[in-house]
């Protein structure tokens, strides 16, 4: 795509990160194939408006005064940011088998109700000791009761978290 239709993207969409930009115009530039720049322009455009309309609904959620300022001094809010989080465990979670599902969930209440820790930093043993309470509630509901579909579920579930990482890392 000439690099005309890329400043114009650019200039449209000033809140859409030069990589999600870049990415999306490659990504329109394989869907027109060879049936010319404008057709790509056209889809790349499209494409960035979703992400736009999407990005506005979001933010319509939160009122602007619940922002405050980070570390580094920009403008950040982290409310918007769990929520998009919270979002997207919904998708991975309803993609997992209901052993995994229910893991997760197990390990979620487990942590939110686990004693407070000292000096807010997680040791070996309160880990070992969480991973032991979440175990035995799984084995308790799991019609099998066995440390093998233990075994099995976690890993499943252990899989889910390093592809949302990884996804996350992306953005």
């Amino acid at each position: 795509m000439k690099a005309n239709y890329a400043k114009m993207l650019r200039w449209r969409f000033p809140k859409i990160a030069a990589e999600e930009l870049a990415q999306e115009i490659a990504l329109a530039e394989l869907q027109a194939a060879d049936r010319g720049e404008r057709l790509a322009w056209r889809i790349a455009e499209k494409n960035l408006l979703d992400l736009e309309r999407k990005r506005m609904r979001y933010e319509r959620m939160f009122p602007v005064d619940l922002m405050d300022t980070d570390q580094t001094g920009g403008i950040g809010c982290n409310l918007f940011d769990a929520f998009l989080d919270e979002m997207e465990w919904r998708d991975i979670m309803s993609g997992l088998p209901l052993p995994a599902r229910k893991l997760a969930q197990f390990a979620k209440r487990e942590a939110e109700g686990f004693e407070n820790v000292q000096d807010g930093i997680w040791r070996r043993q309160n880990l070992k000791e969480l991973r032991r309470r979440v175990k035995r509630d799984y084995i308790a509901w799991d019609r099998r009761h066995s440390e093998e579909a233990y075994l099995q579920t976690r890993k499943v579930l252990v899989n889910a978290m390093r592809r949302k990482e990884c996804r996350s890392d992306r953005r």
